[in-house]
């Protein structure tokens, strides 16, 4: 919204409203902070440092050349007059130089923006129709608002943390406010979503150690025992990229494990 809108008292008092209704609503829960990644914007202000660039860059080259001399046979320039020239282009140099690495950074940051998933857009589109959201939804039905728009998140989830926000039976089991349920678009707990996917991932992976050391004990089979344990390293690669975001440690335990439970498999083979 344009800042000539809180000129106007009446617009001020309307405006101010929108906003808090806005705000209200993104404080329910963490997935209703949005942004739009503004590629575009972002994109124009690239070329615009880049372009300031190449000008500096040409009035240096051409300054250059007085410096180092010019052709045989043309007049001698004042090349003090030239030096001090070049030293006031060098001064607007580094400032340049600094507003198209930032501007340079931010059009990356952009570009590799998580995306909102399509079925959370649906969600939204609906819920802020029905509570009467129309200054946060007009902020992404603009030209392909949308389209670019990326979630505000400290970290990425987890895929039982993306399973609870398709399902709505899952989100009541880790609701916030059971009251509150039917008038809230997300009112679970994403940190509670997450303490379970952390347990979940660590049972896991309890498991895929201690199954493979039972069934090793009672394999008397070489060939057997190698089978069970590569499956089970396979396993357990598939399962660390499954479950959560965060199990490199874990994972590099299990990796461990199994690495400890086929040295000692292959020195009791050789013993025997």
């Amino acid at each position: 919204m344009d800042d000539e809108s809180f000129s106007d008292p009446n617009l001020a008092h309307s405006e101010a409203i929108k906003i808090v209704k806005g705000v209200q609503f993104s404080k329910e829960d963490d997935d209703h902070v949005l942004k739009r990644a503004f590629k575009r914007l972002h994109l124009y202000n690239l070329y615009h440092k880049h372009s300031r660039l190449v000008q500096l860059d040409k009035k240096i080259a051409e300054l250059e050349v007085g410096v180092v001399g010019g052709k045989p046979g043309e007049p001698v320039p004042d090349v003090r007059n030239i030096a001090v020239n070049i030293g006031q282009l060098l001064t607007q140099v580094d400032q340049a130089l600094k507003d198209f690495d930032a501007a340079s950074l931010q059009f990356q940051r952009s570009m590799n923006a998580p995306q909102v998933p399509s079925y959370f857009l649906q969600q939204l589109k609906r819920v802020t129709r029905t509570r009467s959201l129309s200054d946060y939804r007009s902020q992404y039905d603009k030209q392909d608002g949308w389209d670019e728009c990326t979630f505000h998140l400290a970290s990425e989830k987890g895929f039982i943390h993306r399973c609870v926000d398709r399902n709505d039976a899952l989100k009541k089991v880790f609701v916030k406010d059971p009251e509150a349920q039917q008038s809230i678009m997300y009112s679970y707990s994403a940190t509670a979503v997450r303490v379970f996917e952390e347990v979940l991932v660590h049972i896991c992976f309890c498991l895929l150690l201690l199954i493979p050391i039972v069934a090793l004990s009672y394999i008397k089979d070489k060939v057997g025992k190698l089978m069970i344990v590569f499956g089970f390293i396979l396993l357990s690669a598939m399962v660390a990229s499954l479950l959560a975001n965060t199990t490199q440690k874990s994972s590099i335990a299990v990796i461990a494990g199994y690495a400890a439970i086929l040295v000692v498999f292959l020195g009791n083979s050789q013993s025997n």
